[in-house]
């Protein structure tokens, strides 16, 4: 019981960290290095995802809990159960892809063997010592795809083919370097 209560409260003081920081994306963060530029990685347990072009829907949702107050005919609002969003990862088309690999033994299997943790790191450049330094890890736990798309096929159109998964998680950690 007190475990669950301590990964709620860290839970929460996340979400309100997000909050202040004005929510995942790009933020002022003030280190002692100068970022010129930012990039990212994803890797799905140990496996680099190259051609990564977008991570989307980073982050976790908190529902109300509506309570009739004793005292009064207000409505007293609470926090209810914590819900991680689901994660679209974007990427350009290879005819072996990784994850359309996932997504169909996923539907075969239907079962925890399919469940990956997903790491995404937030990366600064720094000109000035021209190398790549970690701001943020994301990572996201017991994973498994529910939505696997291929961008529209078109003739007339000379932009290279992008493949979404959308992935479910159960869980989500976060480490700052700073």
């Amino acid at each position: 019981m007190n475990r669950i209560i301590m990964i709620q409260l860290q839970t929460m003081c996340f979400v309100f960290s997000l909050f202040v920081m004005g929510g995942i994306g790009v933020a002022e963060i003030s280190t002692d290095k100068s970022m010129d530029s930012y990039s990212f990685n994803v890797k799905i347990e140990n496996y680099d995802v190259v051609d990564i072009i977008s991570v989307t829907g980073l982050g976790i949702e908190i529902s109300l809990v509506e309570k009739l107050s004793k005292s009064s005919p207000l409505i007293e609002l609470s926090p209810g159960n914590i819900k991680f969003r689901r994660i679209t990862l974007k990427k350009i088309f290879s005819s072996n892809s990784f994850f359309n690999d996932w997504s169909e033994k996923a539907l075969a299997g239907k079962g925890k063997p399919y469940l990956k943790n997903i790491s995404i790191t937030l990366l600064g450049y720094s000109k000035n010592e021209d190398n790549f330094y970690m701001i943020q890890r994301w990572t996201l736990y017991e994973c498994f795809p529910v939505v696997w798309e291929l961008s529209p096929l078109r003739i007339d159109s000379d932009q290279d083919l992008v493949e979404s998964l959308v992935v479910a998680c159960n869980g989500l950690k976060e480490e700052t370097q700073l």
